[in-house]
């Protein structure tokens, strides 16, 4: 749009944020005016002075209304050196002939929270005040969303990261005017898989010139990018933190960086730019807090000012680089120490037990205690299956974690995906409960399929996953700090968190492991919140079990029972007390008194109909009739029940225990069932595998023609996602290592109004090697068959040679010095010394390379190759798990093995046979009779080999 404004002389920047709208009750009168006014310094004094003398003043120190009699106005505007202008004064405003997008288009995650109508009725509130944080892969700092906040203020004010490799330390110089520090940018020192960086793209190891000059107060840096020996003017800057300004490395592909120098330390520190493929931060920031992105719409708190880490910035020093909690923990100090009210963070965590679990928990509520900030996380995207939210037992309760809900209309506008339900779903991708604990899952959901920004060079992307809906959680968190701030109340990041909590709405028909509490509402909240720290009502309501635990032990809140436990009945004391928030009066605890009513959402579950509740706890019995449960739901393949604590005057609810029961069919003979899945949705069945079953074979019918978009996925019994694979695939064996509950789930990622209709088939694999050890004369493997026939493909594979290994335990670094090493293919194994009943590890593994020419590569992998034209190869292996933490490793005690495998130089061997039940003899003479040293082997049996760990393991054996 084209604005002209006549004949005002007032910036266009003031009019917009006026609302560009031609004043509708001109008065201009001597006996009453309204002035529009910009520059206004301490408002409340103002409007004080402005009372006394008969003067109404209304609005914020960046646009003020002031009423009254315009001889009055005039002198007090004259008195105080304000920029007025008459709010009688006509704007024309001339359109262009673009068309201007209704927002809710492109963004409807203000609309699921009742953000739009809040803002709405308190422009004020949309993020004000607030300073929101963003731990993710980098945010660039020239696209348009990130520029300014409704307010006009600078919104992108702080970037940091903890690349050392990103450092440049510069010379001071004497006899200079103003104090000027020299030096270069050197591309000569190594980067993670290259011996050198290329910051400014042009292939060659440069060493750019540098300078950096003080100038009243600011830093001005001069980089000599495109090698010229001359700083052209595009080639100079102030800090970005200080001044806001950047350069660009590579202008045409907008490939912007930032700066910063530390004059005690005289050390340059740059931030490398947001290249192709690099828009995850972009994408969570737009969500969050961006204003006008691509001129037209705007995120969920667009007036809020955001503060940055970036986690991918290239580091050649493992500390740097390893993801690990530490990671996290220095991010969240970071942010923490620069203010920040709220943080989100999109990417997974990852642990080896339940109770390093509780570990990291502590240590995140220490820092939320610390600095008061809001922590949003994405509850990730390991659905449908259940327990599929794994690493729930690292978040405390004063943190919230988004599970994902996607609405009709935004599915359809941003994504294209049609047969969603008017009421919208989670998203099935979105992981679940219950926890470790048995407990919840999410603990709201949050709507995710944005339109954002993308890296600079791509324009936009369609956002989704929970990496969309936790940002959109966290702008709401601060819509609601901003409410608070704006109207003079304390901020207490606890009770934030139980304020948003409470105020959440549940979507019918959605269990509460997978919903949590459901679809928060800011206004709601905001009036709990006022609520909560009046002490009107209790702020945390929590129930835990007496008699039962979680995994590994760990306290339960709920409970999971599966058929194949063959109980009877169950009984447990559920203990519920509430807490008061911290900001309540110190006495308000004694007095707090509610009376309760408790819901069961099932026959089989029964106890006490009323109880009351206050900071000690009260006591409930349960009891769960199981046989009673199953025999009347004998085709379900889970039961959700749930036993809702009300408020019995408001009939709020307050807390919910879930009881989960699971019909884990035993994998003794074979099951079929017809099922059918509708767009972004998924469903499961659930079984229990015997020790000594191999595996299982899982066939899918398409019963509705080819559908790509069908996926099948396998969790084992930690509910980790141990196998997926696109619904065109209908015949595979899943491997199953160790006995217990595994589920077959099936999922339409996108979709159509159009249902898949899928017939599954799940058989035991029962098969084993009856000989360990065979001579090379006579080379016969005898399978025993006791499932059913079947075709396979026979897969012998000689087994990899442990060369060497180390012990260290969790809070250490892992390190093995190699030495030379000959060639040949190798492969790196992290394991525990003992197995945790639920794992969900992440190794960090750096190797580094050293050839005869002292040439040295560092590269992340679990595997390397020494080539056989190589002189001479130095390796060094470090290793950390993600547990690990240097501020935070006292309980981080447990050993574990690091261990490197060179993989046989023998080619595998591949026979298609048919499986017949009971024994098989099959023949390798021909393919191993020439072995003349002995040599082990594994044998595997698969449908096919293309997709990994499509193939199941059966035994192992010598040959001499």
């Amino acid at each position: 749009m084209i604005f002209k404004i006549l004949p005002l002389t007032l910036s266009l920047a003031f009019l917009a944020s006026c609302g560009l709208q031609q004043n509708s009750n001109p008065s201009s009168s001597s006996k009453g005016q309204t002035l529009l006014i910009t520059g206004l310094k301490n408002f409340e004094l103002q409007k004080s002075i402005a009372a006394a003398h008969g003067l109404k003043l209304e609005g914020n120190e960046i646009v003020a209304r002031l009423s009254g009699n315009s001889e009055d106005l005039k002198s007090f505007a004259q008195n105080n050196q304000l920029d007025t202008v008459d709010a009688s004064e006509k704007i024309i405003v001339e359109k262009d002939d673009a068309i201007t997008p209704n927002e809710e288009i492109f963004y409807l995650a203000k609309k699921d929270f009742n953000v739009h109508t809040f803002i709405k009725e308190n422009p004020s509130f949309d993020g004000r005040l607030v300073k929101v944080g963003v731990v993710d892969d980098g945010i660039s700092p020239n696209q348009q969303g990130f520029q300014k906040t409704t307010t006009g203020e600078r919104k992108y004010i702080f970037r940091t990261h903890q690349s050392s490799s990103l450092n440049f330390i510069l010379e001071p110089s004497e006899g200079t005017k103003t104090p000027t520090w020299k030096g270069v940018v050197s591309e000569k020192q190594p980067i993670y898989e290259s011996s050198h960086l290329d910051l400014n793209k042009n292939k060659v190891e440069d060493e750019m010139m540098t300078t950096v000059t003080e100038e009243a107060g600011t830093y001005r840096v001069c980089i000599d990018i495109n090698v010229n020996q001359n700083f052209e003017d595009k080639e100079c800057f102030r800090t970005f933190n200080q001044n806001g300004e950047f350069g660009y490395w590579d202008e045409k592909e907008f490939l912007a960086f930032t700066a910063e120098f530390n004059p005690e330390t005289n050390t340059l520190t740059l931030g490398s730019g947001e290249a192709p493929g690099d828009s995850h931060g972009e994408g969570v920031a737009s969500v969050m807090a961006g204003h006008l992105i691509g001129g037209k719409f705007d995120g969920v708190a667009p007036g809020a000012q955001i503060l940055d880490y970036d986690l991918s910035e290239a580091s050649n020093n493992d500390d740097e680089s390893f993801y690990t909690i530490d990671t996290f923990l220095k991010a969240f100090e970071i942010l923490g120490k620069q203010g920040a009210d709220v943080i989100n963070v999109s990417y997974s965590l990852f642990f080896t037990s339940a109770q390093t679990q509780e570990f990291m928990q502590k240590a995140i509520k220490n820092l939320v205690d610390k600095y008061n900030f809001v922590i949003s996380f994405s509850a990730g995207n390991n659905g449908p299956g259940l327990m599929s939210l794994n690493r729930r037992g690292i978040y405390p309760e004063s943190v919230l974690v988004a599970g994902a809900y996607i609405s009709k209309e935004l599915d359809e506008y941003v994504h294209g995906v049609t047969g969603i339900p008017e009421s919208g779903i989670p998203v099935y991708y979105s992981s679940r409960g219950p926890g470790p604990d048995l407990g919840i899952g999410p603990t709201v959901m949050s709507p995710l399929s944005s339109l954002t920004h993308s890296n600079p060079a791509n324009g936009f992307r369609a956002f989704n996953g929970t990496s969309s809906a936790s940002p959109a959680l966290a702008g709401m968190a601060a819509i609601l700090v901003s409410a608070i701030k704006n109207s003079n109340l304390p901020v207490d990041a606890n009770t934030v968190v139980e304020a948003i909590r409470q105020s959440a709405e549940a979507l019918d028909q959605v269990p509460y492991i997978v919903q949590g509490y459901g679809l928060p509402k800011v206004d709601k909240a905001f009036a709990i919140y006022k609520d909560m720290i009046a002490a009107k009502r209790f702020t945390n309501v929590r129930a835990k079990m007496s008699a039962h635990f979680g995994r590994d032990g760990v306290s339960a809140k709920g409970l999971l029972i599966r058929r194949s436990e063959n109980l009877d009945t169950l009984q447990d004391i559920v203990q519920i007390n509430g807490t008061i928030s911290a900001l309540a009066a110190s006495n308000a605890r004694i007095n707090l008194l509610r009376p309760l009513e408790i819901d069961y959402s099932h026959d089989f579950l029964s106890g006490a109909q009323r109880l009351w509740l206050s900071t000690g706890a009260s006591s409930l019995y349960l009891n769960v009739d199981v046989k009673r449960a199953f025999q009347e739901n004998e085709e379900e393949d889970v039961l959700y029940g749930e036993i809702k604590v009300r408020d019995a005057e408001t009939k709020e609810i307050l807390v919910v225990v879930p009881v989960t029961l699971l019909n884990d069919r035993p994998l003794n003979q074979r099951y079929t069932k017809e099922l059918s899945v509708f767009s972004q949705d998924g469903i499961c069945r659930h079984f229990s595998v015997p020790a000594g079953t191999q595996g299982m074979r899982i066939q899918t019918i398409n019963l509705t023609g080819q559908n790509s978009f069908v996926r099948m996925l396998v969790y084992n019994p930690s509910g980790v996602k141990q196998f997926q694979v696109k619904g065109e695939k209908d015949d595979i064996f899943m491997e199953t290592k160790i006995g217990g509950w595994y589920q077959v789930c099936y999922a339409i990622y996108g979709g159509t109004i159009r249902e898949a209709k899928l017939y599954n088939i799940v058989t035991p694999v029962k098969v084993r090697l009856d000989s360990e050890y065979l001579s090379k004369e006579s080379i016969y493997l005898n399978l025993i068959n006791d499932s059913a026939a079947m075709p396979v493909r026979l897969y012998v594979q000689a087994k990899p040679l442990k060369v060497n290994h180390t012990v260290f335990s969790l809070k250490d670094t892992a390190s093995l010095d190699m030495g030379e090493v000959a060639s040949g293919d190798y492969f790196i194994k992290v394991s525990p010394f003992k197995n945790p009943e639920m794992t969900y590890p992440y190794e960090n593994c750096t190797i580094q390379s050293e050839d005869s020419e002292g040439k040295v590569i560092r590269q992340q992998a679990m595997n390397f190759s020494i080539s056989e034209n190589s002189k001479s190869e130095k390796i060094k292996i470090n290793c950390q798990l993600f547990d690990h933490s240097e501020s935070y490793d006292e309980k981080q005690n447990a050993k574990y093995l690091l261990t490197v495998y060179k993989k046989s130089d023998i080619a595998p061997i591949e026979k298609d046979i048919r499986l017949f039940e009971g024994n098989n003899e099959i023949s390798l003479k021909a393919e191993l009779g020439t072995i003349a040293t002995a040599e082990e082997f594994s044998v595997f049996i698969a449908r096919s080999i293309e997709t990994a760990g499509d193939y199941v393991e059966i035994g192992t054996f010598s040959i001499y």
